[in-house]
């Protein structure tokens, strides 16, 4: 009892006497007949500050020194105001009670309303919305997000773990948008780093789509949602005096990826006050499915209604036998908004979510003063019960916990990637090495080293890069000093992993290889987040490279390619390339994502210029187009375009030659030839387009083909098409040159396993006795 008295002294000085321990006001919102009303907004009037009640009802408001009106809405009760003076420090209770407000129409009235005056409300929302958006020039929030993860139990749902994080979002119109997430807080299974969850960018139903992992669904409220949704009026309501029109949303097509739900309109605004949003039964993303999403708005300067409150509920099932799914519960409450700051001059860039460190001194600080949604008695016992698990571990349970803790700390740790340690080629044979990265330790500058040993060719090999960046990452001097074995074509993008694995278990090694030795330096410009140019000075001697090993662990009668006939000698260079890419990320801290929910732009130039007044032995131009175009068009138009060709005009040497994209390995991308295993011809002068359209699963719906109805199982229809002009391979010697049309058509399943595809491909030109290839890829 002694213990007890004495510990709850010291809370109470510490509370009282703490400089970052704010005033608040706390307690219930019930409604008439004492039941808890989870949801409820409460702010600070004349002031963008506010909270929300969570599941039992419960509320905690950081309130200012001296006197506070509070507001307490909700849709469908008369709003309730209290007036108070807090003193610094104090903690004051109160719980509150709102009286319903809520006007249903008469039954001859829902059933008979004529489907004009639905639609009125809906075209009325549509004509104003634009320039209602337009009137949104920026603005800037504060977020407090919870993540509570369900994992299956039995026959029930068991919390796997509670995450809270605070950010800070920009936006600006018409589209830029960023968050940056400032604090962290997780049960004890979870570390920091994989603590990733915030709001994101703020569901708007006004807008034309609404973006759910790579997915874009046609908002219920979008310009032609008339065309997709139909809708009635259920009833109408008050939220802060203000008449509300409630209505409910079903597809007209339940084959495409749309929303059902609730939507309340206020009357004369004619904006969103309050919508739900059901994507169970027809929306089925990449990652998530069962997606529900929840938003309450307030209103701003009398003008605005933005989200004050957002939940995210979803399954996530990666759809491997034996793994269970896991339900997310994601409610986000967001405050503190500023619109419209003529002082606005937040600095965009490539980035969507970014991770900020802060001092944990500051973060305790953020906790204490930033408004948050109270733990429910339920969340606040699973909180403990996990860290008490995680406390108590046995030894099994330790290494399970610490699994992710370990991965974290090996992403930070100064080295670079496993190929630089061990890897296997038919050259080399086995290769034993280590690298070292600074990565963000000596910014602005950056060093790589890497150093091993081919124990079949026994040679040494090194590779240094040194950059500096300056005048704020604009201008980036750098030097690389090399002694290494390179691969034929570097403008293919080759998997060093997947060359070990498919030589040590398969015998295929399907790149071709040169030593190299010498220096390349430079300096990159960065015009802005999507342009950059570099232009380098390079110095290499060129020597061929044989065959060491005819090692494999299976498939020993089958042989390795032959070694690659290249021109070896001295090759002095200039190079010159030119990069824009519009692809957004999302940086996690541990690794960064791109973002393919919207349409991109990629392109790519490379120039190489090689003359004997140089002091080269060889004298040749090179020059390389790469340009990649995704675009989102309807829920089953998805085009990825791929546009690739390159010209070597002056002596044709080997090792600059192209030659076209296949199938070769494991992991792959869009852009290749699915029916070409190995290299068949390579050439001085190429051309090729590829074009991919992902219906999703919206065919597999439309068909009711059983298996892959209603789930997230992509279908893909696929054409290439290439012209190459150059020599039939045939490395060891050389050959007549000669132009070859080459194309094929293929469909394919894609989003197996959430990464792999399955391939189906006809070989329509230069056909061989197997012109039909079924393959099976990853995406990574």
């Amino acid at each position: 009892m002694k213990k007890r008295i004495y510990i709850s002294l010291i809370l109470y000085f510490f509370l009282c006497f703490s400089n970052t321990q704010a005033q608040q006001l706390n307690g219930f919102v019930y409604d008439e007949q004492m039941r808890s009303l989870p949801g409820v907004n409460i702010h600070l009037k004349n002031t963008n500050t506010g909270t929300a009640a969570n599941l039992d009802g419960r509320y905690i408001i950081k309130l200012s020194e001296g006197s506070n009106t509070i507001i307490f809405s909700y849709v469908g009760f008369i709003s309730d105001t209290l007036d108070l003076t807090i003193g610094k420090g104090e903690l004051l209770a109160k719980n509150i009670i709102l009286k319903s407000n809520s006007i249903e129409l008469p039954e001859v009235i829902i059933y008979a309303i004529e489907i004009s005056e639905v639609e009125k409300i809906i075209r009325e929302v549509i004509a104003n919305k634009m320039e209602y958006l337009k009137k949104i020039r920026n603005y800037i929030y504060d977020a407090y997000t919870k993540t509570v993860l369900l994992v299956p139990s039995d026959d029930s749902l068991r919390y796997g773990g509670v995450l809270q994080t605070l950010s800070k979002g920009y936006y600006q119109y018409p589209d830029k948008f960023q968050e940056v997430i400032l604090a962290k807080n997780q049960t004890q299974n979870i570390t920091e780093a994989n603590n990733i969850f915030s709001i994101g960018k703020i569901p708007n139903v006004l807008e034309e789509h609404l973006t759910l992992d790579n997915e874009r669904i046609i908002s219920p409220l979008s310009t032609k949602a008339l065309d997709y949704y139909s809708y009635v009026i259920i009833d109408t309501s008050y939220l802060s005096n203000q008449r509300v029109f409630n209505l409910e949303f079903a597809p007209k097509n339940n084959n495409l990826p749309l929303f059902t739900g609730k939507i309340s309109i206020v009357d004369n605004a004619f904006t969103v006050a309050a919508v739900e949003l059901s994507g169970e039964m027809n929306i089925i993303t990449k990652d998530r499915q069962k997606i529900i999403i929840k938003e309450k708005f307030r209103q701003y300067d009398n003008m605005f209604w933005l989200p004050v409150e957002v939940f995210y509920g979803s399954e996530v099932n990666i759809g491997i036998p034996g793994i269970p799914p896991v339900y997310f519960n994601q409610t986000s409450l967001i405050s503190d908004y500023k619109i419209n700051d003529s002082t606005f001059s937040y600095k965009f860039d490539k980035y969507i979510l970014k991770q900020s460190v802060l001092s944990s001194v500051k973060t305790d600080s953020l906790w204490q003063i930033k408004q948050t949604i109270p733990l429910t008695r339920e969340e606040n016992a699973e909180v403990r019960r996990i860290d008490s698990i995680v406390t108590n571990a046995n030894f099994l349970t330790s290494i399970a916990v610490g699994l992710p803790k370990i991965y974290t700390a090996f992403n930070t740790l100064p080295i670079t990637n496993f190929n630089d340690f061990y890897h296997f080629n038919r050259v080399e044979g086995n290769y034993l090495g280590f690298g070292l990265d600074s990565k963000k330790e000596f910014e602005p500058a950056t060093f790589k080293l890497s150093l091993g040993y081919g124990i079949n060719d026994k040679e040494f090999k090194y590779y240094t890069f040194i950059n500096y960046s300056l005048f704020n990452n604009i201008f980036s001097p750098f030097v690389e000093i090399f002694d290494r074995l390179a691969i034929v074509d570097k403008f293919y993008e080759y998997h060093v992993f997947d060359i070990t694995y498919q030589s040590i278990f398969i015998k295929n090694d399907y790149a071709d290889y040169f030593y190299t030795k010498g220096f390349n330096a430079g300096f990159t410009i960065l015009f802005n987040d999507y342009i950059n140019s570099s232009i380098s000075v390079s110095s290499e001697r060129h020597a061929a490279a044989n065959n060491n090993t005819s090692w494999s662990l299976f498939n020993k009668g089958k042989q390795y390619n032959p070694s690659f006939l290249i021109s070896s000698g001295k090759i002095n260079a200039l190079t010159f390339s030119l990069e824009y890419k519009d692809l957004k990320y999302y940086d996690l801290g541990f690794t960064k994502t791109p973002d393919y929910s919207n349409n991109f732009t990629a392109l790519r130039l490379d120039y190489i210029y090689s003359l004997r007044a140089l002091k080269s032995d060889f004298s040749f131009h090179q020059i390389h187009l790469d340009i990649n175009r995704f675009q989102k068009m309807l829920p089953y138009v998805n085009l990825n375009l791929f546009l690739k060709g390159g010209v070597l005009l002056g002596e044709r040497i080997n090792q600059f030659k192209f030659h076209l994209p296949g199938n070769y390995g494991t992991f792959g991308s869009q852009s290749l030839f699915r029916t070409i295993s190995s290299d068949e011809y390579l050439g001085d002068k190429y051309f090729a387009f590829f074009v991919e359209n992902n219906f999703k699963n919206t065919v597999f719906n439309l068909l009711g083909i059983p298996f892959f109805k209603q789930t997230k199982y992509d279908l893909l229809f696929f054409c290439n098409w290439a012209l190459l002009q150059g020599d039939k391979i045939n490395p060891t010697i050389v050959t007549q040159q000669q132009t070859d049309n080459y194309y094929e058509v293929g469909c394919g399943i894609g989003n197996i396993l959430s990464i792999m595809r399955l391939d189906f491909t006809w070989r329509l030109s230069k056909q061989k006795t197997n012109n039909f290839v079924i393959s099976f890829s990853s995406a990574l």
